[in-house]
């Protein structure tokens, strides 16, 4: 079982969200559906999805707001991908349709893109060389505003935590003030990063660890757990936010 399930928590319903994802992206499959709280204020439908290898956790109707501070990317090999320009084109006509932000339009001589869609959510599409697979599906974390230029620290706190937090690959770039690392947390792809925007972390989205036992849940809950009144229902906010 997959020990670590990225949460996504769309204001507006995710029905509408799942059949677009469907229509931009290839290879979406839904797992699971619950419908919870029917008929209330607080009605909701839950989607266990996945977008090529990466399987999450997709809810509607919620009250937090999406930022760019955290993302999913959608990279593709071009050495193992012979129709990747044409890929990453395709998916980025489709994003773009309706989006509240182009932060990077896609260009011929940088073939990668930033773009908030119409839900809220943050993408990061391109090539990657670096990635061993053809097509590679990830939570990207950016620490940004009063957060920003922490990601080296909060990698080294979470290799403290996680037993299974491991460090692929890092990039710097000192001029621009921008760094960015693979890592994998419990064998699940992240990537984490600095830059300089100015919205933070929120609890549209988050990252679920499915525990074996409350002892391992009181652990990871301890050492995490930095703002008490975000303690709910299972959530909890890291010193990072």
């Amino acid at each position: 079982m997959q020990k670590v399930i990225t949460s996504i928590w769309l204001q507006k319903d995710s029905t509408e969200a799942f059949n677009f994802y469907k229509e931009v992206f290839k290879d979406v499959k839904e797992h699971r559906k619950l419908e919870l709280h029917h008929g209330s204020e607080y009605e909701t439908t839950i989607r266990f999805m996945s977008i090529k290898n990466f399987t999450f956790m997709l809810m509607g109707n919620g009250p937090f707001e999406l930022t760019e501070a955290i993302s999913l990317a959608y990279l593709v090999n071009p050495f193992l991908n012979r129709n990747a320009r044409s890929e990453i084109e395709d998916i980025y006509k489709k994003l773009v349709v309706g989006a509240k932000k182009i932060i990077q339009p896609l260009e011929l001589e940088h073939p990668k893109a930033w773009i908030i869609d119409k839900f809220g959510l943050s993408w990061c599409i391109g090539y990657s060389s670096k990635i061993h697979k053809e097509t590679l599906v990830m939570p990207y974390l950016v620490f940004t505003g009063k957060h920003h230029g922490f990601a080296k620290d909060a990698i080294n706190y979470y290799q403290e935590i996680f037993p299974q937090f491991d460090l692929m690959q890092s990039f710097e770039n000192k001029e621009e003030k921008t760094f960015i690392s693979q890592i994998k947390l419990f064998k699940e792809p992240l990537l984490i990063g600095d830059d300089s925007f100015t919205k933070h972390f929120t609890e549209a989205f988050s990252l679920m660890v499915i525990c074996e036992d409350q002892a391992e849940i009181n652990s990871y809950w301890h050492k995490l757990s930095s703002f008490k009144e975000s303690e709910n229902c299972g959530w909890l906010k890291d010193k990072y936010g």
